[in-house]
């Protein structure tokens, strides 16, 4: 036997590659991939940039994407960044026509030429207005343009012109998405929204590769006949489909021959961050993803947090499957068919034959590609694996996490190494055949995961993963997507004496917006109440103190959490339910951060945030919290001459003024500094044999509630005007439409007697100031606090030599006054004892007060 014909021969020949020197640092430019062939794109080129999420890229009406105009790496993430991780992706495609493999698609040189085939059979005019790119967005109107500005370099109205002429023209008749509002079939710019169903921006474009040139160009090879119609979308403000862009190709045989043992392949030439020679790649068969991740800690571009690019394929060809098989096209299922998932992993890297690119304008190119397509090396030998001595098609499929398994950049026991270079990497999916006039449809994800978020190289491998499930769940809904979380809870909060009353809910469309949305991956479960840090030290820290969720029998909510140095995965409960049932209010009378009671006149920083839990208890994203509505308030006596009627939890019974049920209806205070003192009407209707119940507030003629369904007498009621309105019916004697309820609340009330009253209780705090007190933000925050103050007053600090060292005037309805130690002059106070004179206009009084200054050294952290 031939040494080169024996399995350690094989390794060597399949190793040389991995063990040619790349210490030399490769810069993500064009004139540095050994390819390129410069000046090779045709002129009626156009591109257009798809940049609504966190990732921006370069999209061409030719196939190609990724590179920018410049020649260089043009996928950026984030936008705006100058960081990126791929130079150029597109799909490729091989097939045997007539007993010759042909190919084409996009990869360094495209094939293709821009438009559409006509029905004559030519194709049609690559400059005419028809052939261009077309880029849509539904808010283009009324959204925020500025990253389109910014990212574009151009001016807003440039953007919103071009937005606003593919609207009206988009191209629906050539096989455009859009969303037929009213449902006629016909595309209509004055009702009709164009792009992608749900999606926020959209690229469209057709493309042919009928020109024998521009084939040539690209691998040597003759045309095959085939028309490729393009959607590029995206979303924003759903994670983690801000870091994705999802590409659909329909591609149609045009020709009147058959396409047989034919493939696609998802290539691209990934360069994850500032120097292109460090990366590895890998693929996972099941997640039918192939990766690039960098194969250094550090980057010249990221530094050490790396994130990774990746492909996933979503929907692959489809071909004839068993009576229980079913394939999705055009979003519909085909019974009795199936897709085609990933058959092929291959790489192709800057080294000679046979693992370099296929050769640009040489039908030799061709069939390097097609083997390539197959799973193999370019000149149709097998890829061995170095653990098993067995020939693959999936390569470098193991997991770089746990080191398990075949996996690039490291030595195995035999002497085979693949080494961190330039890489390059396609997916493929096959074999199929075409008839003549048939259709596939490739749709996959492009996921960029990790970088700034924290993550080092590792665990942005994981990240990603994790990103691809998600992608995988939207595809297998239909890319119906889940609300956007980005509409916090709104949050008022009331001062009481040593107590913080928050509630929330009580604008009714808001509350049904967060509540009642639900898509076919998350549901609303419930809200979390949090304190959260002032201290300069811990400042926005959080503490979760309470957590309002669904009876359910549902208490624990798991998730997948990253650990983010080497990237293991753990499933961890996020929050512990309570089954308490929604409320939308809570007293609060403790400093959790602290573990003391709440101090008066200190402020406190509340908040409110609601969550979603996925429907399928497996996802890896089980649960979704939206941002915090974040209040600050100040426990606090009532203020002089006011008194509070009521108090939290006290319960009113209405008055039954009409009908003769037997439900019980009640109103709960929550915040006595809202109670008006006004009468109340409750009434109800039937509608479809479902009670409902109208409140309104008849001494201001003002309706609060209408059509209110909740009858169960619990706490999950909206909060109105200071309370909730419980309503609980009685099965054996129901409301009915004659039936009227009427409640008259407490109220806050004033009187100046009080108010002299209560002179009494104006102090300062901390008495004595022993250089500083808790509630001071850091060093530079020195303060002292005047309480219990009317609405005016004139504060006159002197020391005891009788000079007024500070003049403090109020006029605000606060009860308190912050003095920071300073003089009239700016100057920090002596230590020492002071005297305050304390005017109050409005009441013809006056007071006097004493206070002990003990002044600390105080030491700049810069001069």
């Amino acid at each position: 036997m031939k040494f080169s014909d024996s399995f350690a021969g094989k390794l060597l020949k399949t190793s040389f590659l991995f063990f040619i020197s790349t210490t030399s640092f490769l810069m993500a430019q064009g004139k540095d991939k050994p390819f390129k062939a410069v000046g090779e794109t045709i002129l009626s080129e156009q591109y257009s940039k798809m940049n609504i999420n966190g990732v921006s890229t370069f999209i061409y009406n030719t196939g190609r994407a990724d590179q920018s105009l410049t020649g260089d790496s043009g996928f950026e993430f984030p936008p705006l960044s100058g960081k990126t991780l791929v130079y150029e992706s597109g799909l490729l495609w091989g097939a045997n026509v007539n007993g010759q493999i042909r190919s084409g698609g996009s990869s360094y040189n495209t094939g293709l030429t821009p438009g559409k085939i006509l029905p004559n059979g030519k194709p049609d005019d690559p400059n005419s207005a028809s052939a261009r790119i077309f880029r849509v967005r539904p808010d283009y109107k009324t959204g925020d343009l500025a990253t389109e500005v910014k990212d574009e370099k151009k001016d807003r109205q440039t953007v919103y012109n071009q937005y606003e002429r593919d609207w009206n023209e988009w191209p629906a008749a050539g096989g455009a998405p859009f969303e037929d509002v009213n449902k006629n079939g016909t595309y209509e710019p004055s009702t009709d929204i164009p792009g992608f169903p749900g999606a926020d921006q959209t690229i469209w474009f057709a493309a042919n590769d009928l020109d024998s040139i521009q084939t040539k160009k690209l691998y040597g090879s003759p045309p095959l006949g085939i028309e490729m119609q393009t959607t590029v979308w995206a979303y924003k403000n759903v994670e983690p489909l801000g870091n994705m862009i999802f590409k659909r190709y329909l591609v149609i045989n045009k020709s009147s021959v058959k396409f047989d043992e034919m493939y696609f392949g998802i290539f691209s030439d990934p360069d994850v961050g500032g120097d292109a020679g460090d990366d590895l790649v890998g693929c996972d068969t099941l997640l039918n993803l192939d990766y690039c991740y960098n194969g250094d800690d550090s980057d010249p571009s990221y530094g050490s947090y790396i994130p990774s690019v990746g492909f996933c394929l979503l929907q692959g060809p489809i071909i004839p499957g068993g009576v229980n098989d079913k394939a999705k096209f055009k979003g519909k299922e085909i019974p009795g068919k199936k897709n085609l998932s990933m058959s092929a992993f291959s790489w192709i890297a800057k080294s000679p034959p046979p693992y370099s690119d296929p050769s640009l304008n040489s039908y030799n190119g061709t069939l390097q590609l097609y083997n390539f397509l197959l799973g193999k090396l370019s000149d149709g030998t097998p890829f061995l694996n170095p653990l098993t001595g067995a020939s693959t098609k999936l390569p470098l499929s193991g997991d770089p996490i746990t080191q398990q398994g075949f996996i690039g950049g490291i030595t195995y026991p035999n002497g085979w190494t693949d080494r961190k270079h330039d890489r390059r990497m396609m997916l493929s999916t096959g074999p199929f055949n075409m008839a003549a006039g048939d259709t596939q449809e490739v749709i996959f994800a492009q996921i960029a995961a990790g970088g700034g978020e924290g993550f080092y190289r590792l665990a942005s491998v994981s990240l990603l993963k994790k990103s691809v499930k998600f992608a995988q769940k939207l595809y297998n809904e239909n890319f119906i997507p889940p609300s956007k979380i980005n509409q916090s809870p709104e949050l008022l909060a009331a001062g009481l004496d040593r107590e913080v009353i928050l509630t929330w809910g009580s604008d009714p469309a808001r509350t049904n917006m967060i509540e009642k949305s639900k898509s076919t991956i998350y549901s609303f479960q419930g809200y979390n109440v949090y304190q959260i840090s002032k201290n300069e030290s811990t400042l926005g820290q959080k503490k979760l103190i309470a957590t309002f969720d669904l009876n359910d029998q549902r208490q624990f909510y798991y998730d997948e959490q990253i650990e983010p140095v080497r990237g293991f995965v753990f499933i961890v409960n996020k929050v512990f339910g309570t089954d308490s049932g929604i409320q939308r209010f809570i007293s609060i009378r403790k400093d959790y951060l602290n573990d003391k009671p709440l101090n008066n006149g200190s402020d406190y920083d509340f908040g409110v945030s609601y969550f979603n839990t996925a429907l399928d208890a497996g996802f890896p994203y089980g649960y979704v919290e939206s941002p915090i509505s974040i209040i600050t308030v100040k426990p606090q006596t009532s203020k002089p001459g006011v008194r509070y009627e009521g108090k939290f939890g006290d319960l009113i019974t209405a008055n039954h003024t009409g009908g003769n049920s037997a439900a019980e209806v009640n109103a709960l205070i929550i915040d006595p500094t809202a109670m008006s003192g006004n009468e109340y009407e409750i009434s109800f209707k039937i509608v479809d044999s479902k009670t409902l119940f109208n409140l309104s507030n008849i001494t201001t003629n003002k309706i609060l509630l209408t059509n209110q369904s909740n009858l169960s007498g619990g706490s999950d009621f909206m909060v109105t005007e200071g309370f909730i309105l419980r309503v609980k019916d009685n099965p054996s004697n129901p409301v009915s439409e004659k039936d009227i309820y009427r409640i008259t609340t407490p109220k806050v009330v004033y009187n100046e007697k009080l108010a002299i009253d209560d002179i009494e209780k104006i102090n300062i705090f901390p008495n004595p100031y022993y250089g500083g007190n808790s509630n001071e933000f850091n060093k530079y925050d020195k303060h002292l606090t005047f309480s219990h103050l009317p609405q005016r007053a004139v504060i006159r600090i002197f020391n005891l030599a009788g000079h007024m060292v500070r003049k403090l005037e109020k006029d605000s309805p606060d009860q308190f006054v912050r003095w920071n130690l300073l003089t009239e002059n700016y100057f920090q106070v002596p230590s020492g004892i002071y005297i305050v004179h304390i005017e109050l206009p409005d009441l013809g009084r006056s007071k006097i007060l004493k206070m002990a200054v003990f002044t600390s050294e105080f030491i700049p952290d810069h001069f």
